[in-house]
């Protein structure tokens, strides 16, 4: 009994040092080839750029696409009308340059489809008067700077973003305040991932 212990000890060991040392070497290749690579500094500094523009992209992308859900789930609450012509987003569009284009048209489009929900809102009398204060106020210089797509580049659409959020979020929040308290089996009115 103590030999055949003994036994599927040593297995166990020698499986341990076997697949540690498989690591190590699949590691060492890593780094090996890392080593070996013919990028320069400057090429190696240019792909890492474009990757951290690349995943900015798609945090970006994926923020725009959450205000216009937001703006869905208010338009419901307050029983606004639908929009005309909402452009699909994200865009099928495969290259950097084509997805930048296209959120920044985007980002024009929530915007637009913002100061048409609030000019409805404030004319409609039985929205809540913290809704109907954000609906009313006077956006016009706002909404100069928000109805022009900004350049496609990664800075001019992180700032046009961080612009969008500030008007659209405050909305939200005021909407949301008032929204019908949800039953057992509801989704939340507000609900967002």
């Amino acid at each position: 009994m103590t030999v055949r212990n003994d036994a599927r000890c040593s297995r166990g060991s020698v499986a341990l040092a076997v697949v540690a040392s498989l690591a190590l070497s699949l590691s060492g290749c890593a780094e090996f080839a890392e080593w070996m690579s013919f990028d320069s500094p400057a090429e190696k500094a240019i792909n890492a750029k474009m990757e951290a523009d690349r995943a900015s992209l798609w945090e970006m992308t994926l923020m725009a696409g959450r205000y216009g859900v937001m703006l869905d789930q208010a338009r419901e609450i307050l029983n606004l009308p639908e929009p005309k012509n909402a452009p699909s987003f994200p865009t099928d569009a495969t290259d950097d340059l084509g997805q930048r284009k296209a959120l920044a048209s985007y980002q024009v489009s929530v915007a637009n489809q913002f100061f048409a929900d609030a000019a409805r809102a404030c004319k409609k009398r039985r929205i809540p008067a913290s809704v109907r204060a954000i609906a009313c106020k006077d956006q016009k210089p706002v909404a100069a700077v928000l109805r022009a797509p900004v350049p496609a580049d990664v800075a001019a659409l992180s700032t046009r973003n961080d612009q969008v959020g500030d008007v659209i979020m405050p909305w939200w929040d005021a909407v949301c305040a008032h929204a019908p308290k949800e039953k057992e089996d509801d989704v939340p009115a507000c609900a967002m991932e």
